[in-house]
């Protein structure tokens, strides 16, 4: 599948600017990328149909099922719940990406003690 544009509705705080973003992105473009229909194609194409039945035709489960394959060979974590840095609950995903032990990344300050 071919992206043709990408739009970015949020852009804010240092994780936007952050390597692991940079990398997730990457990832997930990459998965975009690999989607086929029909499976192993080469390309994406949709067939119009009318009464299709379950299995037949175009639906979700093509791209779904090749984009979540993608992610998974690259280590991310596959249909649960996730949560965010703060361990908020963000509800359930078909992929999750985990949150990197280094967050130095992270614009946090260090508070340092008087001397």
């Amino acid at each position: 599948m071919k992206i043709v544009a990408v739009h970015t509705l949020i852009n804010c705080g240092s994780y936007a600017n952050s390597r692991h973003w940079r990398e997730t992105r990457g990832q997930i473009h990459d998965a975009v990328r690999t989607c086929q229909w029909p499976p192993g194609s080469g390309s994406f194409t949709i067939y119009p149909q009318s009464g299709k039945k379950r299995g037949q035709g175009n639906g979700a489960s093509p791209i779904r099922d090749g984009f979540v394959e993608h992610l998974k060979a690259r280590g991310w974590m596959m249909e649960g719940p996730a949560k965010n840095a703060h361990g908020q609950g963000l509800g359930s995903f078909a992929a999750a990406v985990g949150v990197p032990k280094d967050r130095s990344s992270s614009s946090r300050k260090r508070r340092t003690s008087p001397r």
